[in-house]
């Protein structure tokens, strides 16, 4: 929805959201404590082909790292593994409809307006919605097997949608 380019001055500061996973700095996906280093602790974050991430522009009062609480596991646990507009879910488990709606709404307390792309700026409500439904509907399908390798790796409590500012 704007310059990805951190380069370029948009007038603003930029947020990118996108599916990540963490996993421990040496070791299985279950050796976190071998990653822990007096004073620091180093992790390795995955980022997986085929899931677009988003870039938007914030105000100054948009957080340094902000995340969704849905996590790869619960998502992976949704009923059917149905994607966004086809409802899944029953008696507060995970639902795509429900985080989309959340992640959205979240975006739009911190989206700068002004510094949308012109382009963009009558309709970015519609195409935040969609962007974001690709984001979501992206991550539900890492089941299939190209992923698997990848996601062997991660430990799906520590996988999910996450927003960084820079």
């Amino acid at each position: 929805m704007c310059d990805p380019n951190p380069q370029t001055d948009i007038g603003t500061n930029r947020l990118v959201l996108l599916f990540t996973a963490i996993a421990p700095y040496r070791g299985g996906s279950n050796m976190w404590s071998t990653s822990r280093r007096p004073g620091c602790g180093t992790l390795i974050f995955h980022l997986f082909n085929g899931i677009p991430a988003l870039v938007i522009p914030v105000t100054n009062k948009c957080p340094i790292v902000a995340w969704s609480p849905w996590t790869l596991a619960q998502m992976r646990g949704a009923a059917g593994m149905n994607m966004i507009g086809a409802g899944a879910g029953v008696n507060g488990s995970y639902r795509p409809d429900w985080q989309h709606e959340q992640v959205c709404e979240w975006l739009d307390t911190v989206i700068s307006v002004p510094h949308v792309n012109p382009a963009l700026r009558e309709r970015y409500v519609e195409i935040l919605g969609r962007c974001v439904s690709l984001v979501i509907n992206g991550a539900m399908a890492l089941d299939r097997p190209s992923a698997r390798v990848a996601l062997g790796k991660v430990d799906p409590e520590r996988a999910g949608i996450v927003m960084f500012r820079y």
